[in-house]
């Protein structure tokens, strides 16, 4: 038996009904998407937090670190210290390998004189000597001077090599001395 409701009362009743539930069912879906956006708004929340709190961390490492790293060493002070001093002193063992390849066979050096600085003034090494002949020739002792002039290794702290006095006669004596240059104040 086919049941057929032509009441138009019961139709819309149905209608109602359904309407009804089709709004609870959107109502309860809504609610449901709310939860789960007011769910996943806390979680982000508090993974955010815990993120922050290791980067945080991480800055934290870091920076003690870096200031770890920017210490100077126990000793560093005085290490720079003897380096500095090191820098500023004159290496001689160079300069006399330097006379002794540039000296020439008619001289005699009879004595060597080296001074340190001492109260703003200048190192200096004052070479004394004698001609072999008796007499110094002046071609000898203008080569010993120019190539003490061009050597490296005088060069780097002596920049003045000047033939001061020549005497003549029964003596043959020579001065050559050799300055740093002036330090600019």
């Amino acid at each position: 038996m086919y049941r057929i409701n032509l009441y138009r009362e019961y139709a819309e009743k149905q209608a109602r009904a359904r309407r009804r539930r089709l709004g609870t069912a959107g109502l309860t879906l809504l609610v449901a998407v709310e939860i789960a956006l007011i769910v996943s708004l806390v979680l982000g929340g508090f993974l955010l937090r815990e993120q922050n709190r290791n980067l945080q961390s991480d800055v934290n490492r870091l920076t003690a670190q870096l200031a770890r790293a920017s210490e100077k060493p126990p000793g560093y002070g005085t290490a720079e210290q003897l380096l500095t001093l090191r820098r500023q002193r004159c290496e001689w063992s160079p300069k006399l390998a330097a006379l002794s390849c540039n000296m020439d066979p008619s001289l005699t050096l009879i004595e060597l004189n080296g001074q340190t600085p001492r109260k703003g003034g200048r190192v200096k090494l004052e070479l004394t000597g004698l001609g072999r002949t008796g007499h110094p020739e002046l071609d000898a002792l203008t080569r010993f001077t120019s190539a003490l002039r061009n050597d490296a290794a005088m060069a780097e702290d002596f920049s003045e090599v000047t033939l001061e006095t020549v005497e003549g006669g029964a003596s043959g004596r020579f001065r050559v001395v050799c300055q740093a240059a002036e330090k600019p104040q």
